[in-house]
């Protein structure tokens, strides 16, 4: 980098910084896109369509989720499951069990539905065979359960 660059930088990141401290530097819009595909009670399934979609279905008050990250060339999906918090009530380690169950000819210790008490998702070495019709219906169910 040369000297003026690295200036140039400097110099645009002080000014951030004084507009912020004079309280003029305003606030920048969310660019986070999604498309409601389905959901049950208590929550939504989504298909991700932008970088913070999370943050934006957050900010619409989408507090528990199932989303469709995408869709591979040889028919399986990735999914990731979330909710904004432990006390959101959609209980993804009884999710992970039964889509375990579900999907277990292609589970290994190493390939399997999981993650935390907050977000988790398909299995990372093969995706999901699951369809989102059929991930919405087995959510579904065992959330009634």
């Amino acid at each position: 980098m040369e000297e003026a660059d690295l200036r140039g930088i400097i110099e645009s990141v002080e000014a951030r910084i004084d507009r912020y401290f004079l309280d003029e530097s305003g606030e920048l819009s969310l660019k986070g896109n999604y498309e409601i595909i389905g959901g049950g009670d208590g929550w939504t399934f989504t298909r991700e369509t932008g970088l913070a979609s999370r943050m934006a279905m957050y900010n619409d008050g989408i507090t528990a989720f199932a989303v469709l990250v995408a869709e591979k060339s040889d028919r399986s999906y990735v999914y990731t499951l979330g909710r904004r918090s432990v006390w959101t009530p959609f209980h993804l380690q009884k999710l992970y069990a039964k889509l375990n169950e579900e999907e277990s000819h292609i589970v290994t210790e190493s390939n399997r539905w999981g993650g935390s008490d907050t977000i988790g998702g398909s299995p990372r070495d093969t995706g999901s065979r699951l369809s989102p019709e059929r991930l919405q219906e087995i959510i579904n169910a065992t959330l009634s359960k």
